[in-house]
């Protein structure tokens, strides 16, 4: 649907209104018994509800300061996570020396003993923890 609406006294201005927008004029003037013309002219004027944006601001600091205290929260807990994993990464790494010692022991005496070699899989594990 066009309209064409004079705004001067020579010039006319022709506007387009969708199929959508018209039933909802229509539906909203037939409904609160408005004339469509003054639904229009109030639509065009500008006659809105001024929402206060510094409601939904605050809103939204809050909530972005509970997130940052969430994850100060957060990293604080990794962090010792963090740092006990490296704990434990040490300790299995010395562990893995001495049982490297106790490997290399064991394998003396089979050779000297003339037997076959064993543990092949504690070696790759020791090897492992080794090399991380």
């Amino acid at each position: 649907m066009e309209i064409v609406i004079k705004s001067g006294a020579v010039k006319k201005r022709k506007f387009r209104l969708y199929t959508n927008n018209a039933k909802e004029i229509e539906y909203l003037s037939r409904r609160y018994r408005i004339s469509p013309e003054k639904l229009v002219r109030e639509a065009l004027m500008g006659n809105k509800i001024k929402e206060d944006p510094g409601k939904e601001l605050e809103e939204l600091n809050d909530e972005i300061n509970a997130l940052l205290q969430q994850m100060f929260r957060l990293e604080s807990e990794w962090a010792g996570l963090r740092y006990r994993a490296y704990l434990y990464i040490k300790e299995n790494r010395s562990y893995a020396i001495s049982l490297a010692g106790s490997l290399a022991k064991n394998r003396h005496l089979r050779n000297l003993l003339n037997m076959a070699p064993s543990h092949r899989d504690i070696s790759e594990l020791v090897d492992k923890y080794l090399w991380m």
